[in-house]
């Protein structure tokens, strides 16, 4: 080997080699914590009510102006989820109308199976000799190849 491809080979391992290596050791950083925590002065535990109504909430603030403003932000809401749908009705036919711009790609497919170990065979026909004549029957020279599940001879 070319003493320039030694070293850089030498360069690369101990290169990889280094990348391995971790800094110095670790050790925890002394933190003053105490040994247990107190609550700040004034805190209290909280206390659920479950059991209270849940109906019209604004009556605990016993605020005039929001017992009047509640009832009709009620009915403005079904007004704006109604232009809420209607906007989301327009969007749908605006994205329709632009999809006609764009070619469209269609695949289609079918399978069918030929049973190609058998011929199948021809049909018995009625041919009549002349106008008038008596009609006779006429078969197929075909010979059948196997037998039918009820025993009978094929084409009797």
């Amino acid at each position: 080997m070319n003493t320039s491809i030694k070293t850089a080979l030498i360069v690369m391992l101990g290169g990889m080699l280094g990348a391995c290596l971790v800094g110095p050791d670790y050790h925890r950083p002394a933190a003053s914590v105490p040994a247990q925590y107190k609550e700040q002065p004034g805190w209290t535990a909280a206390a659920p009510a479950d059991a209270a109504p849940k109906g019209d909430w604004w009556t605990d603030f016993q605020d005039p102006l929001l017992d009047q403003l509640e009832p009709q932000v009620a009915v403005s809401n079904q007004t704006v989820r109604q232009d809420f749908e209607n906007y989301q009705r327009a969007l749908a036919e605006v994205k329709l109308a632009r999809s006609e711009l764009f070619p469209t790609i269609g695949v289609t497919g079918s399978a069918g199976k030929t049973d190609r170990r058998r011929p199948r065979r021809p049909p018995a026909v009625w041919r009549s000799r002349a106008p008038g004549a008596r009609s006779t029957r006429v078969r197929s020279k075909a010979r059948p190849v196997g037998r039918s599940t009820s025993g009978a001879r094929c084409g009797a």
